[in-house]
This record gives C-alpha cells, structure tokens and sequence, in this order.
C-alpha cells in the first residue's frame, strides 16, 4: 500500500487492474475499510480513465460477504445496476452475494435471488456454482427437502451438477439422517457421469459412524478402492471413532496400524486421541498409554483424554504421575478431570488439594468442578460438607 501511496505521489496513474489487485488483496487481508476508499477512489478518477468495472466491484462484494456485511454488499449490487451496461454484475457477482445470504442463513433471500436469476429479469442465468451454493445453504439451515427440490429443478433445468453439488446435499442428507437416500446418490452420480470424491465417500462414512452402523461404513471404505478412490486421514478418523464408540477398539487398533503402514498416511491429533479414548473405554489402558508416548508433539487435549481415562479407571495418582512426566501445563478440563476422578476414588482430600491447585493456578472453577465436588460429597453421605464449597 505504501508503494502504490508513493506512485500515485510521483504522477503515476494506476490502472484498473491495479486498483482490482490491490482491493483484492486487501479485502482478503480483512481491510475492507481501506479497500472501500479505494473503491471511492476510482469513482473520482473518472478523467484519467480509471473507472471501476465488474471485477471491482465483485471483489469487492465478495469481501464484505465474507464478513457479513450483507447490506453493503446489496448497496453495492443496486449501484452497478444503476450505472451502464459496462458494470452490470454477472454470476460471479451473484454468486458472491449469494453466498454471503446463506453464510448470514438469510435462506428467504437467497430463494429469490435465484428465482431472479432463473426467470431473466437479471439478465444474468445462474450456474453449477450457483446451485451448489444455495443447497448447501439450504442444507446447513436443516431445510434439505428444499435442497432437494433445487436439486431436481437443477437437473430439470438441463443445469450439470458437479462433485460439488451431489457433495454438499449427501452431506445435508446425513445430517438429517436420511442416509439411505444419501447413500443411493452414488450410483446416481456415477450414472451421470461424476466420480464420487474422497469427500463424497468420507461424509457417508462420518455419517455411517455417527448412527452406529460401522459395517456399512467399512463397506464404504473397502467400496472405495474399486472405484480407484483412496481414503484420507478424516476417512480413518471416522472409522476409528466408529469402532471405538462400538467397542471394537482391537479393530481400531487393526485399522490404525493400516492408516500408517498400508496407506502410509500420518495421523492427525484426532486420530491419537479418538483412539486414546477407545481404548481407555475398553479397557485398553496400557495400550492407550504406549500410543500417547508414540505421539509428536503431544498437547494438553491429548493429555486430558489419557488422564480423562486413567482417572475413570480410578489411578489419578497415576494421571497425576504423566502429567508431571509430560511436562505439560494442565487447563481447567485437566482439573476438572482429575477432581472428578478422586471424589468419584472418594479421595476428598485429594480433591480438595486439586481444587485449592486449580485456583492458585488462576483457573476458574466451572459448574462441573463444583458439580464433581459435590456429586461425590453427596455419594459419600457428607451433605453438610457441601456448604462449604458453595
């Protein structure tokens, strides 16, 4: 900015692609004040031929939908539209604002935008961006029998839906838990010519997971493979959190040693700690303990899943052992894990020290400290004790 300051200063007169880079560049930068004078700029310049164009202006939209700021991008809209036929917004205009309206949930507007754009009164037809954008509004507002029914008009209309599309309303399908549906919608995509994605596969799994039905979801995932798609790292997560949740943690363990040497992926934090988690539920302590070892660079989430199931095993002393060993800095979720896990041990005396521990430390206690302290004063007949804390 200072560079361009300075041009302008020794009689340089920028061009339009200019004032459109650095607006761009600003609005993506969350400067929208500064790439709005500019904008107010080039109007001034109108002499030296520098004028704003549909670029500008979309640019511009596009970076205060990002943010919300609906209303000055609908003023903006309505100003194009009151200038020549130079400046008219196009789809790549209305595909901003559209977005921004589902982004805000304002799914009304957004409906009639579209129906504008269907009708020619904006002289402007929409697009495949278009349609996936408003059914992954519709979608992410539970409105997925609309989604659905721009779907069909979509496809009525002689409009392609890409990956995209089919993607973004499987997604809203899951979650409403009309997963069948979501699911028949793969043989449909292949038959209109769209290969499903790792996205496509991984959102029926994720969904698959959630309702607890993880043979159909490791069909999905063996399904893959014959279609030439391989799984990622979000695909493994689900999977393992499935059988994790199923109590099938041998199997997660199985299917994480295939995510590493197989596929030669490297797990994420989510992959570490949903198994950690799993094999703490079932029992799997030591193995859970080895895995939190193995892990770079372990955090303090990561630690309070380890603690979280040694405490519910009943060894906080041994939860307090690895927070030392660690070398980590325990959060209130650490304390409240730990004085959970001692009231719950009927060491009240640890507890207390722990609670004293959390305070010295800054850390303000949550309802659920106060919930553990006296859920375990009450399981052990000291009512009266609770006042005390209260």
């Amino acid at each position: 900015m200072e560079l361009f300051e300075e041009l302008v200063k020794r009689g340089h007169h920028p061009d339009v692609v200019t004032y459109n880079t650095l607006i761009d560049s600003l609005c993506k930068a969350g400067d929208l004040e500064e790439a709005r004078r500019l904008h107010g700029d080039m109007s001034s310049r109108v002499s030296r031929c520098c004028v704003p164009n549909v670029v500008t202006y979309s640019v511009l939209i596009n970076g205060l939908c990002k943010v919300g700021r609906i209303d000055e991008a609908r003023e903006l809209i309505q100003e194009m539209m009151r200038k020549s036929c130079d400046v008219l917004p196009n789809i790549i205009t209305y595909n901003s604002f559209l977005d921004g309206l589902c982004k805000q949930s304002m799914m009304a507007e957004a409906c009639e935008l579209m129906r504008s754009l269907r009708d020619g009164s904006l002289r402007v037809s929409p697009d495949t961006v278009t349609f996936s954008t408003l059914i992954d509004g519709l979608c992410k507002c539970g409105q997925t029998d609309e989604a659905c029914n721009v779907f069909d008009d979509m496809i009525a209309g002689g409009y392609v839906p890409n990956v995209v599309t089919y993607n973004v309303l499987m997604n809203g399908l899951c979650k409403t838990d009309k997963m069948e549906r979501a699911h028949a919608m793969i043989e449909s995509m292949v038959d209109k010519g769209v290969t499903p994605d790792v996205i496509t596969y991984s959102v029926l799994v994720d969904a698959f997971c959630k309702a607890s039905h993880v043979d159909e979801a490791l069909e999905l995932l063996h399904g893959m493979a014959s279609r030439g798609c391989t799984p990622n790292v979000v695909t493994f997560n689900s999977i393992i959190d499935g059988l994790c949740k199923s109590d099938q943690s041998g199997e997660a363990f199985q299917m994480f040693d295939d995510m590493t040497l197989k596929h030669g992926l490297a797990p994420d934090k989510i992959t570490y700690c949903t198994l950690i988690d799993g094999l703490f539920r079932t029992g799997w302590a030591g193995q859970a303990e080895v895995l939190l070892d193995a892990m770079p660079d372990p955090d303090t989430y990561a630690f309070n899943c380890c603690i979280n199931g040694l405490s519910k095993l009943g060894d906080v002393s041994r939860a307090l052992h690895r927070m030392l060993e660690l070398e980590l800095v325990p959060d209130k979720v650490t304390f409240n894990i730990l004085i959970a896990g001692a009231c719950k041990a009927g060491n009240f005396e640890q507890a207390s020290a722990l609670f004293e521990e959390m305070v010295a430390k800054n850390l303000q206690p949550d309802v659920m400290t106060f919930g553990a302290l006296i859920d375990g004063l009450c399981k052990a007949g000291q009512v009266e004790a609770t006042w005390d804390i209260m």
